[in-house]
């Protein structure tokens, strides 16, 4: 398969259908004729995390202040994550995470359908 590029979506709902598309090998959802561009997917997955960590900070009886203190991250910024309105850098995800105690990998985890 020598310059030819396989592009894999991590989620169920791709089904595995090739298709041969301007000398590319392209994975597809079912009844798609492109898949979703980098940028929709970063958005789902900024959304998703954004989602886990408000509910992950809340469970763990913290405000965003507190987070702030213990990280650094401004409450504005933590507002954006938590709205998936911001992408943070991996740094920043990881002093969230050990903030909350919650591995970065439940984090980061794929949004289920």
């Amino acid at each position: 398969m020598a310059g030819r590029t396989l592009r894999v979506f991590p989620s169920t709902e791709w089904a595995h259908q090739f298709r041969h598309v301007t000398g590319k090998t392209r994975l597809t959802r079912k009844g798609s004729a492109d898949p979703p561009d980098d940028a929709t997917i970063a958005a789902q997955l900024a959304r998703a995390f954004g989602r886990r960590f408000s509910r992950a900070r809340i469970d763990a009886g913290l405000t965003r202040e507190d987070i702030e203190a213990r990280t650094g991250v401004s409450q504005d910024l933590l507002r954006q994550i938590e709205a998936g309105r911001a992408d943070p850098t991996s740094t920043t995800l990881t002093a969230l995470a050990l903030a909350v105690e919650v591995p970065s990998a439940a984090l980061l985890a794929w949004p289920s359908s």
